[in-house]
């Protein structure tokens, strides 16, 4: 049985097509021991425009990430975080 493991999670700017947005990402270890990288995108650059504000929206979700049982893949939708 793995230790449950604890991570921050990375945020960076991505370009994508609309703009710059905030990316957020993240890795969680399966039931059968395989990792599963995440992402998820928090907001664009005008919403957010500095690496702290989007931090700090990024708080939430981190708890929940955190919290969830191992092995548990829902899909992550900002809809349901906020």
């Amino acid at each position: 049985m793995r230790r449950t493991s604890y991570q921050q999670g990375s945020l960076k700017l991505a370009d994508r097509k609309k703009g710059k947005v905030w990316e957020f990402r993240w890795r969680e270890v399966q039931i059968d021991g395989s990792i599963c990288r995440k992402n998820i995108v928090i907001g664009t650059l005008q919403e957010f425009p500095n690496e702290s504000a989007a931090q700090a929206a990024v708080d939430a979700l981190r708890l929940e990430i955190t919290s969830k049982p191992l092995g548990s893949s829902s899909k992550a939708s900002p809809w349901r975080l906020w």
